[in-house]
């Protein structure tokens, strides 16, 4: 059976994001100004993604369907309660991280493995011990 779309080794590499390439942006979201926030870095690594800063450097363009992030944050920084009505998978890459639920924040639960929020009000925490010095990695991966 012959192969439909045969893919050069320039094309694979124009696709390829490698950790030591990623491009952080301190200023993603509005609430990076806010105190507990603004030592968050994320990071756009496939499709536009939902920041709200224009100027946040995207790693791959190309329209897939869906967008890849990341989030690398000091034990401690939290991301401010929001929405959306995407699907949101996460996965955690290193780090403990606190996830939480509902329009006020009132359920909650730590997490070590991937998990996913439907139409939901979620905040996240990097929760690992106060004296790490280590940023925690998460990654996400939502519907365009």
């Amino acid at each position: 059976m012959p192969i439909a779309n045969q893919v050069t080794r320039e094309q694979m590499r124009a696709r390829l994001v490698r950790y030591g390439e990623l491009v952080p942006c301190r200023t993603a979201f509005i609430d990076t100004r806010t105190p507990g926030s603004e030592s968050k870095e994320n990071f756009t690594i496939i499709g536009p993604g939902v920041a709200e800063n224009p100027d946040q450097h995207v790693h791959i363009r190309e329209p897939h369907g869906f967008n890849i992030g990341a989030a690398r944050q000091p034990p401690g920084c939290v991301n401010s309660q929001h929405s959306h009505e995407t699907a949101e998978v996460f996965w955690i890459h290193s780090g403990r991280w606190r996830f939480m639920t509902g329009e006020h924040g009132e359920d909650s639960a730590a997490t070590p493995s991937p998990s996913r929020f439907t139409y939901s009000v979620d905040s996240r925490t990097s929760a690992a011990e106060k004296d790490s010095c280590s940023p925690r990695w998460a990654a996400t991966i939502r519907g365009a």
